[in-house]
């Protein structure tokens, strides 16, 4: 069993049986990898707010060869998108970014410049709220990484809610 520590952006958590949480996350060092989070659904657990949507943090995991999810055992939180992610439009950006490096990253191909993209992203995201999905995250070299379609349709899907937004608060 491997220990590593690496820094990390959390892209997607799911539930997994009572207490434990399934968590994607894109390490810098070993690219897109998923484990299992034990404890952390508890009202008491020890990972706290740092497996929220596109957190940045540092995570020590347990790794073996001949398994496929790696056990984490503890994540320090870097930096926070908690104000980014009490505005509609801008979660709705953090998520599209999240849901794009998930499904066209592979699994366990480390990519420093796609870590470094993702963070930039989420860092517009969150300082530039006024301004278009499209100008505030650089997600160009994700389409060229064969994505178009279901970008197309969430973009789409974003232009109708914030349309449909602006008609509520007029």
């Amino acid at each position: 069993m491997a220990a590593r520590e690496s820094e990390a952006i959390i892209l997607r958590t799911y539930p997994l049986g009572e207490a434990d949480r399934l968590v994607s996350f894109l390490s810098r060092s070993s690219g897109r990898l998923r484990g299992v989070a034990a404890g952390a659904r508890r009202t008491r657990s020890r990972f706290g707010s740092t497996l929220e949507l596109l957190s940045h943090v540092r995570i020590w995991f347990f790794e073996r060869e001949t398994r496929e999810l790696v056990r984490i055992n503890q994540c320090e939180l870097v930096e926070s998108f908690l104000k980014a992610q009490q505005d509609y439009p801008r979660s709705l950006g953090l998520a599209l970014v999240s849901e794009v490096a998930e499904n066209v990253l592979p699994e366990r191909e480390a990519s420093d410049a796609m870590f470094r993209l993702i963070l930039l992203s989420a860092r517009a995201i969150q300082e530039h709220p006024s301004t278009s999905l499209a100008r505030q995250c650089p997600i160009a070299p994700l389409f060229r990484r064969g994505c178009s379609a279901p970008i197309a349709g969430s973009r789409a899907a974003f232009r109708f809610l914030r349309r449909r937004a602006g008609s509520r608060n007029a």
